[in-house]
């Protein structure tokens, strides 16, 4: 690419040679090859003419020489016949230097440099790229500084860090490292700190890197040095470089790019195999061949950061293809951030991390205005929802808090808050603190986002009294969803903040209610889980399953609040009102989810492939895939408190698959912990079972499941997490059935003080571990 040093490079291979070893004892000719032909032949001429103070022939006896011939007599009148380099530097097109390349003699060795992917026959080739980040810094310390490597004891780490900034800000490119370095010297009061800050602020046009100075090799300014390549350019390379400089400096897939390029509006149709041909040509050989792009492997590429900031920089001069573009940049990642925004799988972020620098990119550059100028801003919030999640996905929950709060602000001045983008962002900022253990943040941002709700909801079903129900207090406000909700629950809204509000209203109650149970409010947490089994009961007379997007939602969602009821009963001894809530929401999603799971697992259940005909969502059949490995862990818990072990497991099993084969990383830690504790509940059983009825003829390894289940929670949540602590009590349990009182000891020990941070000593979960370890005599643990 432009700016790496290729002339620089030759010459300091020319100096070296005719200084040190007199390898070129003939001699160095050096040769601009920048411009045509012609001009290369003449500038030939003229350097031989002045080096060696004689008259190049014109003819040769009567006959007139042509230009190459011309040039041909000055390699034939050589002054000497020892070995002698010729330097053809920067070579644009091989063809325009052909002709005058020496045709017998084998005195003269060519160096060639080019900004372009040359094939010559023969030749050795040597790719240069940008420095290493030492070398750079070293580059950077020395122009500007005066420093040797052996003095930056000199300087403080501070300025030392903040010059490493500088250097990777500029992609260690030696051109811009060496412009903002003499320029830095020029102005010795401002520091690498002013001087990074002054290259955001300005970018590509900031004058430190548009100078040109005496003494540099390069004679060109770096506007002007990647001019030199732009020019040469077609129309449709020229629109991918627009397009992929909206991508942060990072590999990314080429078909985001295809599918921008390629999507004038947010039809979901194929690309076709001939518009995906004209851009990989276009791509092949403008923009790989000039090194304005790097092939990273198959389907992966990459652009240098100063290239990135020269393509936006071209493309601000036209400001309709500029929104355009930014339109159907936003619009294609916030496609992909459906996918993955809802996501628990660890393949979502093996095969989305390539996107996160780029959502990154597109959150810094989104604004509140974007959001209300576009018609398709409505999924535009997924973007901050994938970043979020993958995040969390990592254990980075503190920056998927930070972005999530990133996309709070900005549209908390749409319709004074009250938008679907707020309730988005608070449901998913309370699954964070649900996550961590941190229940009252938790209650605190789904009661935030049911209130949004509660009034898109209403306002959806009376769009004219908008203001008025703007207004309106909490308490008013809830007792009228609820009127509406009884009287019109056969009414689905058909907008889309109505449809989304009507379904998010039920998945942010049995969230609510999930968090009230695991903080030990269990009667309100019943409460809440209550008031969704009248949409369950909707859901059941949708005919022959699911069959649209809101009906999707709906089932998913109070599905999961069954669950939690029969959860509930199940703790209260309920077991047939448990049953049969169970056994209700089985049928509803096992057109979808599995009865026989060897059929699953293969991949071939036809309820999944009925979804993916049907163009739904992959995030929409995530959660219904989510929702069914639900429920069967609540059946396996039904079974594991009847001590029908072995149908416990099985369910336990079945649900395991499934998230294995998902690659659902929590929920597979919770099929781990859910099998072990049907053994161990087996093991303290008093009484002996039947052969059948036991679950130890399934050869599990009660411990070797637990510390499965502790990896993945510790490696994805914090290290002291309330689930972490619970592992550890039934690791507790396990080495006091082994007769390993030591290690009993360690983790009951470790698990309490864990569970601690989190629940209260008369929390019911934390209240029966306690009793049971005073009941086993680790007294000391309590």
């Amino acid at each position: 690419m432009p700016g790496v040093g290729k002339t620089e490079l030759a010459l300091q291979y020319a100096y070296k040679h005719i200084t040190k070893d007199s390898a070129y004892i003939g001699g160095i000719c050096f040769i601009n090859a920048r411009g045509g032909k012609e001009k290369i032949g003449l500038d030939i001429i003229s350097t031989i003419e002045a080096k060696f103070k004689l008259k190049v022939a014109t003819t040769v006896g009567r006959k007139k020489l042509t230009l190459a011939e011309r040039v041909q007599w000055c390699w034939e009148h050589w002054i000497s016949k020892e070995r002698t380099l010729i330097i053809f530097d920067d070579v644009a097109d091989f063809i325009n230097i052909e002709e005058y390349l020496p045709l017998v003699l084998t005195q003269f060795k060519l160096l060639l440099t080019t900004r372009i992917n040359l094939l010559v026959a023969n030749a050795q080739v040597l790719s240069l790229s940008t420095l290493k980040p030492g070398k750079a810094l070293e580059l950077l310390l020395y122009i500007s500084r005066g420093l040797e490597p052996k003095e930056y004891e000199s300087i403080s780490l501070e300025q030392l860090e903040q010059a490493k900034d500088l250097c990777s800000w500029l992609g260690h490119l030696p051109l811009g490292i060496e412009l903002v370095s003499m320029y830095i010297r020029i102005h010795p009061d401002i520091s690498f700190a002013q001087m990074l800050r002054n290259l955001n602020e300005q970018k590509i046009e900031q004058e430190a890197l548009n100078e040109k100075y005496h003494g540099m090799t390069a004679n060109l300014n770096l506007l002007a040095a990647f001019e030199l390549s732009w020019k040469d350019l077609d129309d449709i390379s020229l629109e991918i470089a627009y397009c992929i400089g909206l991508f942060s400096p990072y590999p990314f897939y080429w078909s985001l790019a295809e599918n921008i390029l390629c999507s004038k509006d947010t039809s979901t149709s194929e690309i076709s195999d001939h518009d995906k041909n004209i851009l990989a040509n276009a791509r092949d050989n403008y923009l790989l061949n000039y090194n304005l792009l790097k092939r990273i492997e198959d389907g992966i590429y990459q652009i240098h950061g100063l290239l990135c900031e020269f393509y936006r920089y071209k493309l601000k001069r036209f400001p309709l293809l500029e929104r355009d573009l930014t339109r159907r940049w936003y619009q294609t990642l916030s496609t992909v951030g459906i996918a993955i925004s809802s996501s628990q799988s660890l393949s979502s972020y093996e095969l989305s991390k390539e996107h996160l620098p780029h959502f990154e990119e597109a959150v810094s550059s989104m604004t509140t205005e974007i959001f209300t100028a576009s018609k398709h801003s409505k999924t535009f919030g997924f973007i901050f929802t994938s970043i979020s999640n993958l995040y969390s996905l990592v254990g980075s929950h503190f920056k998927a808090e930070q972005y999530l709060k990133q996309y709070l602000d900005l549209v908390k001045f749409i319709d004074s808050g009250c938008n679907v983008h707020a309730a988005r962002a608070l449901l998913h900022l309370g699954f964070i603190f649900k996550t961590l253990g941190k229940f009252p943040a938790a209650i605190k941002y789904f009661g935030e986002a049911q209130l949004i709700c509660n009034k898109l909801y209403v306002i959806s079903l009376y769009p004219s009294l908008k203001k008025t129900i703007l207004l309106l207090d909490d308490e008013a406000l809830r007792s009228l969803v609820s009127t509406e909700l009884e009287t019109k629950m056969g009414e689905i809204p058909k907008d889309f903040d109505g449809l989304f509000a009507y379904g998010l209203t039920f998945e942010v109650l049995v969230n609510n209610a999930s968090v009230y149970f695991l903080a030990g409010q269990i009667e309100v947490a019943e409460e809440t889980f209550l008031t969704t089994l009248p949409v369950f009961s909707l859901t059941e007379s949708f005919s022959k399953g699911v069959n649209s997007p809101s009906q999707f939602y709906l089932t998913a969602s109070s599905v999961d609040g069954v669950v939690g009821l029969a959860r509930i009963y199940s703790k209260q001894n309920k077991f047939e009102e448990a049953l049969t809530l169970l056994l209700r929401a089985r049928r509803i999603l096992e057109p979808f989810g599995s009865t026989e799971l060897n059929v699953y697992v293969k991949g071939l259940h036809p309820g999944i492939m009925i979804l993916k005909m049907k163009g739904f969502p992959a995030r929409d059949i995530w959660q219904i895939i989510e929702s069914y490995t639900n429920v069967l862990d609540a059946l396996g818990d039904y079974y594991k408190y009847q001590r029908n072990y072995v149908k416990a497991v099985e369910l336990y099993k079945d649900s395991e698959a499934i998230r294995g084969r998902e690659r659902m990383l929590l929920g597979t830690a919770s099929s781990y912990f859910n099998l072990a504790s049907v053994l161990i509940a087996q093991d303290l059983t008093e009484g002996k079972f039947i052969l059948e009825n036991s679950a130890r003829t399934l050869d599990l390894n009660t411990e070797a499941l637990l510390i499965k289940s502790l990896k993945i929670r510790t490696d994805n949540l914090a290290k002291e997490h309330y689930l972490v602590g619970l592992i550890m009590l039934y690791l507790g349990q396990v080495y006091e059935l082994k007769g390993d009182k030591q290690e009993a000891r360690l983790n009951f020990a470790e698990g309490i003080r864990i569970m601690r941070l989190t629940f209260s000593d008369n929390h019911f979960v934390l209240e029966g571990w306690l009793k049971k370890i005073q009941n086993l005599k680790y007294w000391d643990c309590l």
